[in-house]
């Protein structure tokens, strides 16, 4: 059977993506006996997704900032305060989105990403990290055998990788964006 390994940064896209919607979630839950999911991959993604909660929380709150052109004619026309009311409601409703990406963060279980990601994994093939792995990993990383992450002073990738060479028997799919697993 083919299994499918999906990388930490397919799942945070969640959290960055314009396109990407959580019912891909439900496609997911489909083909969750064939998918794998290594430890590091969970603790990579519960590490990161708080930063990218309080990013995007901030981006939220500096785009409905919108500052008003105007002129004592332009104050004049009926149409101002209509203007102003619009632009206090828009940022009225952003900074409520920006706090409860924020509650997000203090608790897990509202977070929609995180609960769905936490179901999945509850499904899929759990690879537990060894000793092994991450004797392996440390030494791929010194000698700079792919995939490796070159710039980076950790093993996260490294440890990934030889973690799917322990857990995965038979063919695997990589789904990443990172181009470390491409060499």
């Amino acid at each position: 059977m083919t299994h499918i390994y999906i990388d930490t940064n397919v799942f945070l896209d969640f959290y960055q993506s314009a396109t990407d919607r959580l019912k891909v979630f439900k496609d997911l839950h489909a083909r969750a006996e064939r998918i794998l999911v290594t430890e590091q991959t969970v603790a990579e993604f519960r590490r990161n997704r708080v930063a990218l909660l309080v990013d995007l929380a901030a981006n939220i709150k500096k785009t409905s900032n919108v500052q008003i052109f105007t002129t004592a004619v332009v104050r004049e026309l009926p149409e101002f305060q209509e203007w102003k009311k619009s632009r206090d409601s828009a940022r009225e409703i952003a900074e409520r989105m920006a706090e409860e990406l924020m509650r997000w963060t203090l608790d897990s279980s509202t977070d929609l990403v995180h609960s769905e990601f936490e179901e999945l994994i509850k499904s899929c093939q759990y690879i537990r990290t060894s000793e092994g792995a991450i004797t392996r990993a440390h030494r791929r990383k010194l000698i700079g055998q792919p995939p490796t992450s070159p710039d980076k002073h950790t093993i996260g990738d490294e440890l990934i990788w030889e973690s799917l060479l322990e857990g995965a028997k038979g063919d695997l799919v990589v789904v990443s964006r990172d181009k470390t697993f491409l060499e």
